[in-house]
């Protein structure tokens, strides 16, 4: 008996989702690849703060392309597992020797862009397929973008796709640092009247660490 036949999906169903899993892959191991670098290569001020950082998102990605291997073997597919193939199939592009900071969280949120957009189009077609599990995956990989959805409900405020990306990274990258990718998007919000409560419920931070940041960058936008 298949494994398909053990959890009650139709083969032809399900070929659309590996296809994806297939593609969802080579990006997020070309992710992981790009991590490791600039993890490597970073210098200057911040470096021991994105040093750590960088190694907390590559062991991140690692584990999400553990998981996204092994749904496709569940599904009777085989996870390509050549970086030649990797390298034709992705969508995103290596890059090399990058030592900035700001470069190298540029090509991150760039790179969470891409792959936010990828997940919601696959956990549609897992969900056309009745493919559960792989739709419960994308929604635990797309989690970070709920605090959004209820800042904009219930505050009646609209949130642009930019600054959706941009939190959904930080999510990540943050976990308390104050840096400065933080503060740009603190300082964006209530540029355009969000209030310091709204802006610490959608960056994930204290109203005390807001209200200092802006503290900080006022004088600097006198």
């Amino acid at each position: 008996m298949k494994t398909l036949d053990y959890i009650k999906l139709n083969e032809s169903g399900v070929n659309n989702v590996v296809a994806s899993l297939q593609q969802l892959l080579a990006d997020f191991q070309i992710y992981y690849t790009n991590l490791r670098g600039f993890h490597w290569n970073i210098k200057g001020h911040d470096f021991f703060v994105l040093h750590s950082k960088f190694e907390d998102l590559y062991n991140d990605a690692a584990e999400k392309v553990d998981e996204i291997a092994e749904r496709i073997l569940m599904l009777g597919g085989t996870p390509a597992n050549k970086f030649s193939d990797y390298l034709k199939m992705a969508n995103i592009n290596e890059v090399d020797r990058v030592s900035n900071g700001e470069k190298a969280l540029e090509n991150i949120l760039e790179t969470y862009s891409h792959l936010i957009g990828e997940e919601r189009k696959l956990l549609s077609i897992a969900s056309q397929a009745g493919d559960e599990v792989t739709v419960a995956l994308m929604s635990d990989y797309l989690k970070e973008q709920e605090k959004l959805d209820i800042i904009e409900h219930e505050y009646n405020i609209p949130i642009s796709q930019e600054f959706r990306e941009d939190v959904s990274i930080m999510c990540n990258l943050s976990q308390g640092i104050e840096d400065k990718a933080i503060a740009k998007i603190v300082m964006n919000m209530y540029k355009i009247g969000y209030t310091p409560n709204q802006i610490a419920d959608a960056v994930g931070v204290s109203v005390d660490e807001v209200e200092t940041i802006i503290k900080k960058k006022e004088p600097a936008m006198a």
